[in-house]
């Protein structure tokens, strides 16, 4: 009986990092198609801002609008939310290769993944 509850857990293991193989690869598929997306969002969100302020014909000091476009673009940076997706798919493909308990570490590594994709929502 213990022999078949063991090997069960071992093919439920196998069968869900196969799911979770699958997720990941459509994880690091998305966050590439973010990277080369990234710059036309920023350039888009600029010229919004602009264009806002030309609606308003507010005059603006060029260098404070600069300071303002820096600020802006310094928010709507994804970059390090990116490269932090990109290093837990990574470490979750490791531990999965480990094999052995990994449960409470995968478990970690799926909140960290949450929150990095909330962060990216967010912004």
């Amino acid at each position: 009986a213990l022999d078949e509850l063991k090997a069960g857990r071992a093919r439920e293991g196998a069968d869900l990092a196969k799911l979770l193989d699958e997720r990941l690869v459509s994880i690091k598929t998305e966050v590439a198609t973010l990277r080369t997306l990234v710059p036309q969002m920023l350039a888009t969100q600029r010229q919004k801002v602009l264009d806002r302020f030309a609606d308003m014909k507010a005059e603006l000091d060029p260098q404070r609008l600069e300071q303002e476009m820096v600020l802006l673009a310094q928010k709507s940076d994804v970059a390090e939310e990116l490269d932090r997706l990109s290093t837990h798919v990574t470490e979750v493909r490791r531990v999965l290769k480990t094999g052995g308990q990994a449960g409470r570490r995968l478990d970690f590594l799926m909140q960290e993944l949450n929150r990095e994709a909330n962060t990216l929502g967010s912004k």
